[in-house]
């Protein structure tokens, strides 16, 4: 599928299992509702992806048909 990319869990130390990010859903949040799910408890900081799985996962979004053309917009 060209709009799922498979992480192992031995390519990102935030992973403690191989998982799978799909890329035709994308949650738009602004800086204050991440701040609040951070202060809540309910999204925890992770180390930083390597570059290369985010340009897979930034080249799957833009591959997804579901995701709207102004969110690809705002990743090309």
């Amino acid at each position: 599928m060209e709009t799922a990319v498979k992480i192992k869990e031995t390519e990102y130390a935030g992973f403690t299992k191989e998982s799978i990010v799909d890329c035709n859903t994308v949650f738009q949040r602004n800086i204050d509702q991440i701040v609040e799910k951070v202060t809540n408890g309910d999204l925890k900081i992770k180390p930083d992806m390597p570059a290369d799985l985010v340009k897979k996962i930034i080249e799957a979004v833009l591959m997804s048909p579901m995701v709207p053309e102004e969110v690809k917009e705002l990743l090309s």
